[in-house]
């Protein structure tokens, strides 16, 4: 859901941020085959592509989930007192 709402909320001015919108929608119906295979069907369709069956499944790069920084929440009494930054 939240991937969702960053897409709907994705620039589209330039032939760049459609062709990313385009690739996102494509993995999101990708890995959302095999709960609604009707549904991703049609959507898989409409977005101009052929067989879905043999599509491959979406990947990603290891390094890109590195977090470098983690922030710390402090709260007292249920009330936010601190955020810290650690590297």
């Amino acid at each position: 859901m939240e991937l969702m709402n960053k897409l709907a909320k994705a620039p589209q001015e330039s032939a760049q941020d459609r062709a990313i919108l385009d690739e996102a929608l494509k993995a999101v119906v990708t890995m959302l085959y095999p709960i609604t295979p009707h549904i991703s069907y049609e959507l898989w369709t409409a977005l101009g592509e052929s067989d879905i069956d043999n599509a491959a499944w979406p990947t990603f790069d290891e390094k890109a989930l590195v977090e470098d920084e983690k922030t710390i929440v402090v709260q007292v009494n249920g009330k936010l007192r601190a955020k810290l930054t650690v590297a």
